[in-house]
């Protein structure tokens, strides 16, 4: 009888302790690409696993119930427009394409999720939860459950850090040594690639903000009311980032404490391969060649050329090859190629038969590889691929195939050197080792990270403080004050020194009014300058941090565009009124002019530095003030030239014609 009630009372704390651990999760996932959600479906079936009761927003419903685990199926909301676009429109890996595809499909899911059925239900209910996790990527309009929920939240990151990730958590993204997501580059670029790198980060992020978050938010606004904050506000208080990321392949990055590496996390454990699978890869005598370009696109829209081209290189290889091909039929497959529709991607890299891995670049496809050991020839399609595989390529466990350059001997040429050369097994093996050299799995580190979270009420304390400074306003704050020292100190300085010579001329010239409104319209300007301010009402400090940046420095680009044209006005007036009384005037401002050039050389590496902490760390604020001072500085200087030539002439030519009228008389 003691054991028994002893049994009943360990039932009971049981029970009791796990009621108390149970956490209540809303996890949004509206991206449509199976594979953005293949780790959010891990980490929330490991926690529903830990007892946990999960409510996932998905396309991707569970075909059997799984305990604790709860689907909003979001299934006929949208189509996957990608999926149906041929290979040839997605694969050349252009910025725009990839910035315009986003932007695009931002707008939609924004659009038809919200508005679909079984999230309409869920913004109308009052339900409550401890946690909310939503995906980092193309539009942040799932964070209006943020604001309604009033609960913590966090994100997942399924690729590497997304361009206006870093911005939320005031994580460092420095463009010298951290390729940009739609980069080809690896963490260690030449002068050039610093310099693209640099202005795509900051390009890319103005696109994301003005066609991804502002759209996102006039929308989100309809569903959630007009007392939403900004998307971009709520985003800020992220408390924590799980990134399907590892150092041993993606390079070393700084993170703050809120963000998480758990690269790996969805790599579930080894099961048998299906039979026809598996005797096909254990009588590879030479081994195989596995091939898949991910589960967005369709192979089977490749064009007719390049499937051709495939077929061609593969028939004349010893390998076998296992080709994930979506159609029912592949013309002209030779006898080593076995096609299938779908394929258990991660134990067949696993089979100790596969040699190379032929891929487009996606991560989760990678990482199993990299987890596997398996060396890659890689075809960057779009997104965050041709990092991915730039990053391996340093590594030297993979090369790269272009696209638009695919033929059979490019192919037989990437696959022979992958297959022959040794230290690219080598290299792939000796980054699996540091890969899957962890204290705990991935998925039992986002687990703990999650449940720390909610234990920690957010987890305010992860938080860096550089997440509240408005960085942008800063910069910007700083040039525009160096700029007014320009146009107030150097300006009028020299302005005082000619300004006698102009307006006494000027007093002696017919259009004399003109010339002196002429310099008070400048003089007025450039004092009215510095007190300028950012007077748009939508703008407000302390809400629109990153917004108010920006206008910031719209601002000041029209200023200087506006300033531009008074100094042209101010040469026009100094030349007419002072150049025949003081020529030397004119060799003053042209040195003048180039000095001007060096300071603001000087002081754009000097924003440079405090921006990036390395005086030449190429900064796009760097590369572009340099390059806009020279060339305004030098059209000014050029127009000064040119007119004094003109003057100059048409002074001898006057000259010239009173003498010879002169003389006429005589």
């Amino acid at each position: 009888m003691t054991k028994f009630w002893s049994c009943l009372l360990f039932v009971i704390i049981l029970l009791f302790t796990s009621k108390v651990a149970s956490y209540k999760i809303l996890a949004l996932f509206p991206h449509i690409a199976k594979s953005h959600f293949v780790m959010g479906e891990a980490l929330m079936k490991g926690l529903a696993d830990r007892g946990h009761q999960v409510f996932v927003v998905s396309h991707f419903p569970q075909d059997y119930p799984v305990p604790n685990y709860t689907d909003i199926s979001l299934v006929g909301s949208m189509r996957n427009a990608v999926e149906d676009t041929p290979l040839e429109n997605v694969g050349n890996g252009d910025i725009m394409m990839n910035v315009n595809m986003l932007a695009s499909l931002a707008v939609e899911i924004c659009e038809k999720i919200l508005s679909f059925p079984s999230v309409q239900k869920l913004i109308k209910s009052e339900d409550k939860f401890d946690l909310i996790i939503t995906e980092l990527f193309n539009t942040d309009c799932m964070l209006g459950f943020v604001h309604k929920f009033n609960a913590p939240f966090i994100a997942i990151g399924t690729s590497v850090m997304m361009p206006w990730g870093n911005i939320r958590f005031g994580n460092p993204e420095n463009p010298s040594y951290i390729p940009h997501h739609f980069a080809p580059h690896s963490d260690r670029m030449s002068f050039s690639e610093r310099l693209v790198n640099a202005v795509y980060q900051k390009g890319v992020q103005w696109a994301y903000h003005f066609l991804m978050d502002m759209p996102s938010q006039r929308i989100a606004r309809r569903y959630f009311g007009d007392s939403l904050p900004p998307l971009a506000e709520i985003a800020r208080n992220t408390s924590l980032l799980l990134l399907n990321t590892h150092f041993s392949m993606n390079q070393p990055r700084p993170f703050v404490p809120q963000i998480v590496e758990v690269g790996g996390l969805h790599l579930p454990l080894p099961e048998p391969l299906p039979e026809d699978i598996k005797e096909f890869l254990d009588n590879s005598e030479h081994g195989a060649i596995y091939f898949s370009l991910g589960s967005i696109v369709k192979t089977d829209t490749l064009a007719a050329d390049k499937r051709d081209a495939f077929l061609q290189a593969f028939s004349d290889l010893p390998q076998r090859v296992i080709w994930k091909w979506e159609a029912d039929t592949i013309p002209g497959k030779p006898p080593n190629v076995k096609v299938a529709k779908w394929l258990p991607q991660v134990d067949v890299l696993r089979h100790p038969n596969v040699k190379v891995f032929l891929t487009h670049g996606g991560l989760m496809g990678t990482i199993e590889a990299v987890h596997s050991g398996v060396p890659m020839v890689g075809i960057p399609l779009f997104g965050d691929q041709e990092v991915n595989i730039h990053s391996y390529i340093s590594e030297g466990f993979a090369v790269k195939l272009h696209f638009d350059s695919i033929s059979k001997e490019s192919i037989l040429q990437a696959l022979r050197t992958v297959l022959h050369d040794p230290r690219y097994r080598e290299n792939a093996v000796r980054i699996s080792r540091a890969f899957n050299d962890r204290p705990i799995s991935p998925l039992d580190t986002a687990i703990f990270w999650t449940e720390y979270v909610v234990r920690h009420g957010g987890a305010p304390h992860l938080r860096s403080a550089a997440r509240d400074l408005s960085w942008a306003l800063q910069v910007v704050s700083f040039a525009y004050r160096l700029y007014s020292i320009r146009s107030n100190v150097i300006f009028k300085s020299l302005f005082l020194n000619g300004a006698h010579a102009v307006v006494s001329q000027a007093e002696r010239s017919r259009n004399h009014n003109i010339v002196i409104l002429s310099l008070l319209l400048v003089s007025i300007s450039f004092s009215y300058i510095p007190s300028m301010e950012v007077t748009d009402p939508e703008v407000k400090h302390g809400q629109y941090g990153y917004e108010l940046g920006l206008y910031g420095i719209h601002t000041l680009v029209t200023l200087m565009k506006v300033s531009s044209i008074l100094w042209l006005i101010f040469n026009l007036a100094l030349l007419y009124g002072a150049i025949e009384e003081k020529p030397e005037f004119v060799i003053l401002w042209i040195v003048w002019h180039l000095v001007v050039i060096f300071m603001q050389v000087i002081i754009a590496a000097w924003v440079g530095d405090i921006l990036t902490r390395h005086i030449w760390a190429h900064s796009v604020e760097l590369g572009i003030l340099i390059v806009s001072v020279i060339i305004s500085e030098g059209l000014l200087v050029y127009f000064l030239i040119v007119v004094s030539s003109f003057y100059q002439k048409l002074k001898k030519r006057e000259q010239d014609y009173e003498r010879l009228h002169s003389t006429t008389t005589i």
